[in-house]
């Protein structure tokens, strides 16, 4: 699978879906299908790439700061449009959509609190007064993080990377008011920038190098696969 962005620049959000087949085939999982060329905006770097499977769509995180702003893509890369909200992110890095809900991980920097916002049943073209805001607190001081992941019971985790790198689980009860404070479940590899669950729950992450699966339960690896693929511009 090919994917290519207007200006040829390969992202990790884009790489993550190339990972994900490397990781189906290592792992018998059956990957997102995409049609061999998905065009993106020329608009700016993507920074998270989440798909919609029930509507054959994938969602877009573009921009780290300003207001938050997801744009639709549809299989074949026909743009379908954008939804605004009028929260502002202050260093998104991350995206998810999981059961109708797309979850924007501002976890960016580093710092000792961060924000996962949730948006329920997106739709391209429409604009909201707010997304729901989780703020979350690591337990352990400053981190810095690039990925998030959420399972299929909405279960929020967020990924750091940098010194002592480690899987962080929100509550299972979330407040949206209150700062909701993160466990620490396990270390994680070095130097996550991607992240994703699959259907069956397993977890897989992806580094500069490689693409980990991890068991869904205790989080240690079970497979891994180095990627081969070198990020940046390509003429």
């Amino acid at each position: 699978m090919k994917l290519r962005t207007r200006n040829r620049i390969v992202t990790g959000a884009l790489l993550l879906l190339v990972v994900l087949v490397v990781v189906g085939a290592l792992l018998n999982v059956v990957p997102a299908r995409a049609a061999d060329t998905v065009t993106l905006p020329p608009r700016s770097v993507p920074l998270g790439m989440a798909t919609d499977h029930a509507r054959e769509r994938y969602w877009v995180l573009e921009s780290a700061s300003g207001r938050l702003r997801l744009t639709a893509i549809a299989a074949d890369g026909t743009v379908e449009g954008d939804l605004v909200s009028n929260d502002t992110l202050t260093n998104a890095q991350a995206l998810a959509y999981v059961g109708g809900q797309a979850y924007v991980g501002d976890v960016g920097g580093v710092r000792a609190r961060v924000t996962i916002y949730r948006v329920t049943e997106p739709w391209p073209g429409t604009d909201i007064l707010r997304a729901v805001a989780y703020p979350l607190a690591y337990p352990d001081g400053r981190h810095d993080a690039a990925a998030i992941m959420v399972d299929g019971r909405h279960r929020l985790y967020v990924i750091t990377t940098g010194s002592g790198a480690g899987i962080y689980r929100a509550p299972e009860s979330l407040d949206a008011g209150e700062p909701n404070t993160l466990e620490r479940i396990a270390d994680a590899p070095a130097g996550v920038t991607d992240a994703t669950v699959l259907r069956d729950g397993r977890f897989v992450v992806r580094t500069q190098a490689a693409v980990v699966a991890l068991d869904g339960e205790t989080f240690a690896p079970i497979g891994e696969a180095a990627i081969g693929v070198t990020s940046g511009a390509s003429r």
